[in-house]
């Protein structure tokens, strides 16, 4: 399948994600626009600077809470269902104003909430089809809804 290069690519504020975004868009000059809407998971802030080995010694039970059932986690400043909210409508507002391709550089749980949300997935599955660090999701837009097209994982 031949991809063509995105008309926009639109990132998380946070640095590694600019730096992402400026790699990706060297290539070919694609303008880069920052979103706040795309930053991580307000949970990340609360695990920020604890490797993730150390999850359970710190934040006793916290891990297997969400291992088991990100959904419902009264210790996180944001749910999982409004992370995914926030980046939906991102994602949506951007389609809306662009044309062409867009790329969204984010991060792992929002991004895959996201996904799922606009798809009108199951997000009860979260963990089972997660998709890996750096990987790319590839979403359509058609008939006012959005479809799943491809993942590609390095």
């Amino acid at each position: 399948m031949t991809r063509q290069a995105p008309a926009r690519i639109i990132t998380s504020p946070l640095e590694r994600a600019v730096e992402t975004a400026e790699l990706l868009s060297h290539p070919a000059h694609i303008p880069v626009s920052v979103d706040d809407r795309l930053l991580e998971w307000e949970l990340s802030s609360r695990w920020a600077g604890v490797p993730w080995e150390r999850l359970p010694e710190v934040f006793p039970g916290e891990l297997e809470a969400y291992l088991e059932d990100p959904e419902h986690l009264p210790f996180s400043p944001e749910s999982l269902e409004d992370a995914g909210r926030r980046v939906a409508a991102c994602v949506a507002d951007w389609a809306q104003r662009e044309t062409g391709d867009l790329a969204f550089v984010s991060h792992q749980d929002p991004l895959h909430a996201a996904a799922l949300r606009l798809c009108e997935l199951e997000v009860s599955a979260f963990h089972a089809d997660k998709p890996a660090h750096c990987s790319i999701t590839t979403l359509h837009h058609v008939n006012g809804g959005w479809a799943l097209i491809d993942r590609w994982e390095p």
